[in-house]
Formats: C-alpha cells, structure tokens, sequence
C-alpha cells in the first residue's frame, strides 16, 4: 500500500472536495481520483460515496480513516525519531500582519534556533479566516483570536490578551471624557467583512440597543484603521480594532481613540492547530515552544 495515496486519502477525508483536496497535495484531480480507486479496489469497498455535488465517507471509508491516520502519524514519528534536534519537514504557520512580527518572532526564534533542519513557511492574511485555515488544513498552526465557542477538533494555547478599542480620524473633535451611546450612535461605521472582531462589534451594539450606521465592510483589522484614516475625505468614520493593530498600522497616527463607556470584550489571541494533530512531532515541538515563549515572557 503507497504511503503516499494514504496521505492523500486523508487529506480528500479531511476536505470532502476532490479539487480542493488535489491543490493542497498538489497532484490533479484525475491522478487523485486514480489512487482512491486503486486504494478502494485494495480495500475490496467503496470508501467514499461520490455524486455531483457532495462527497462522504462510507461507514468502511470511516474505519479506514483511523487506520490510515494510525500509518501517516507511525511513519512521521519514525521518520523524526532519534533526538529532538534530528526534526526535519515543513510547518505551515498562518496569521495576520500584525501577528506576524508582534506575537510569533520570539516563538519562531525560539523553534528555529532548537530545531534548525525545519522549514518554516509563513503564510499572512485576514486573521478572521484563520481558524479555517486549520480546520481546512490549509495550515499546521495558526494565531487566532479564541472562538466564543470553540470548534471541538481544534485546540487553543492562549498567547497575549489584546484590547479592542474604538477609533475615529484625528481630525474629529471628540470632548473630553467617555462618549454616551446616543453619540456613537449616530457615527458612521466601518466592519470587518466576517470573524470574530464582527461578532464582538455587532454583540457590543445589540446589547446596549443601538443599530450602528454601516457605511462599508471590509477584510482585515488593518484595513480598518485605513478607512478610518480616511474618513474625513470619504465620508465615514468610526471602527473597533485589537489595539495591537492599531499600534502596528502606519495609518495608525492618523486615528485617534474614542473613549467609550463599556469596552467591547478583548481578543485572547492564541496558536491553534487541529486536536488529532498534537500527536505529530513537528506540530507538538512547535506548540511546546510556544508555550516555553509564554512561560518566558512570564517570568518575572
């Protein structure tokens, strides 16, 4: 049996779409297809049920499932067993801009300096699809903000607390001390397109009874505080961003914060990964270098 169709079946298992499954182990999807038949014939059953606009597991597919998962985790600790520091492979690692040089350079630091024969591959962009990302695997591990409800296959190691405050062009006068509702109910506002930092926004709104103006919606914090910037000239003017963002943005000298009586709930910014997948040598030396990071940073 090839190792490597196992892989691949597991990957199609994981994604239940042949095309999207054929990208991300880079063969077409007839040469996909192929090996899922040669496995099925091995097999002596149908292992997946097909039609035109869905795929699933058969309840046989389901238990080949386990035990190609067993082979792929057996051969990668085989692979990289020995001492730690023979670890070798690929780590996918997604995140925001913003993350990217505030919150992974020290554990991406601290992962090369211990285990230097890993390729690390970095992959930016809108911090609301990373939890996607992981559960697509499109990545081994990504910094999210933690889910109000967390997805059950998907774990979370808490990284830094990140405020979220409201923001305005510097050009607007705001008065001295916390703005009433009835004020920020009649600014213009500016959201992110979906994730959590919509959810906390609309949350915040909805429980004090106010339905915010919505003049555009975007993709991005950092997109935000550039429209937020602009919003003399543009016409529109208020958002919520982490506040980490808003430190880290060039345009972020051109915003001023709103003082807000109640703050919307902070971001517990996190590295996550798929639950199954901590059992894998490359994801766990990861994890627990981040977790040397945070215990470091902790110390007083």
């Amino acid at each position: 049996m090839d190792l490597r169709a196992l892989r691949h079946f597991v990957r199609l298992a994981d994604v239940l779409n042949f095309s999207r499954a054929a990208e991300q182990c880079a063969v077409t999807p007839s040469t996909l297809s192929r090996e899922i038949n040669r496995l099925e014939e091995e097999c002596g059953a149908p292992l997946f049920e097909r039609n035109h606009h869905s795929v699933s597991l058969t309840p046989r597919g389901q238990e080949f499932l386990s035990f190609a998962r067993t082979v792929e985790s057996a051969w990668r600790e085989f692979r990289n067993s020995g001492t730690e520091k023979s670890l070798s492979g690929v780590i996918k690692v997604y995140c925001s801009v913003t993350a990217s040089y505030l919150i992974l350079p020290e554990i991406l630091t601290l992962f090369r300096r211990e285990y230097p024969d890993v390729e690390i591959t970095l992959e930016t962009g809108d911090a609301a699809n990373a939890v996607q990302k992981i559960e697509d695997m499109d990545a081994d591990v990504a910094v999210a903000a933690r889910p109000d409800h967390e997805p059950g296959r998907v774990v979370f190691r808490s990284l830094k607390e990140v405020p979220l405050v409201f923001i305005c062009p510097k050009s607007y006068e705001i008065r001295q001390g916390p703005l009433d509702f009835g004020i920020i109910r009649g600014y213009p506002f500016i959201l992110p397109q979906m994730g959590m930092l919509r959810k906390r926004t609309l949350q915040w709104f909805h429980e004090r009874g106010i339905s915010p103006k919505i003049y555009a919606e975007v993709g991005g914090n950092e997109a935000i505080v550039n429209m937020v910037a602009l919003g003399v000239a543009l016409g529109f003017g208020a958002g919520v961003v982490p506040s980490a963002v808003l430190r880290h943005t060039p345009a972020g000298k051109d915003v001023t914060v709103i003082p807000v009586r109640g703050l919307v709930k902070p971001f517990d910014v996190s590295l996550c990964t798929l639950r199954r997948r901590l059992s894998e040598s490359l994801i766990s030396a990861f994890w627990q270098t981040a977790g040397n990071a945070i215990r470091k940073n902790s110390t007083p």
